[in-house]
């Protein structure tokens, strides 16, 4: 087992939000080892496979890769009727 790390140094190391650490885990199925929803920690070398392991699946897959951020279209009012 690698160096375990809460959600907020895993979100740190990734350069990403707390919540959204929260987010890949509870629908992405990041691993998260801990007793409690309070006690959560990320092994860094769990969370590091599983992000080669996307990476993998996304450039070798057939279908599309979605977007991971919805993208916002701007809808110009005064043509439309």
């Amino acid at each position: 087992m690698g160096e375990l790390l809460t959600i907020d140094e895993t979100a740190e190391r990734l350069r990403k939000t707390p919540s959204t650490v929260r987010r890949w885990i509870a629908q992405r199925g990041l691993p998260v080892h801990g007793v409690t929803r309070l006690s959560r920690y990320c092994d860094w070398d769990e969370v590091l496979a599983w992000l080669d392991a996307r990476q993998h699946a996304r450039t070798h897959s057939d279908a599309p890769v979605l977007p991971s951020t919805p993208r916002l279209h701007v809808i110009d009012s005064t043509t439309r009727r």
